[in-house]
């Protein structure tokens, strides 16, 4: 399989490109709009289901359908998690591999110490 060559056209070409792992179903208000504005990010999304219509199918341990340095960001919400211990390292170095020189990976995972708090607290 040939990587992905991102094309623009010229309403988009001064966009950056934000990688979407994990994205899920389509939804704008999925991305941090402080991290990732509208009027300066465009969105690529990647996800291992099919069914939710991502740009890119593919597993964020093997990302092989982009090229190195394609993006600008790799902004992942909740997926890691979700691997196997000795999966991580293999999806950290695809989220590398895929980025920009000067690029940027941001990624949020549950924090386990926050919710039982919360649930101690009666708040949950």
């Amino acid at each position: 399989m040939d990587s992905l060559t991102l094309a623009t056209d010229d309403a988009t070409s001064s966009l950056k490109t934000v990688l979407h792992v994990g994205c899920g179903m389509a939804d704008p208000a999925k991305l941090p709009t402080d991290a990732f504005p509208a009027e300066n990010w465009r969105e690529l999304r990647l996800d291992i289901d099919a069914s939710v219509m991502p740009d890119i199918v593919a597993s964020i341990t093997d990302m092989q359908a982009l090229s190195e340095g394609a993006v600008d960001a790799v902004w992942s919400s909740h997926n890691l998690e979700h691997l196997r211990a000795h999966e991580v390292p293999l999806a950290l170095s695809e989220f590398f591999r895929v980025l920009r020189p000067g690029g940027f990976a941001l990624m949020t995972m549950p924090d386990l110490q926050r919710v039982a708090a919360l649930v101690a607290q009666g708040l949950l």
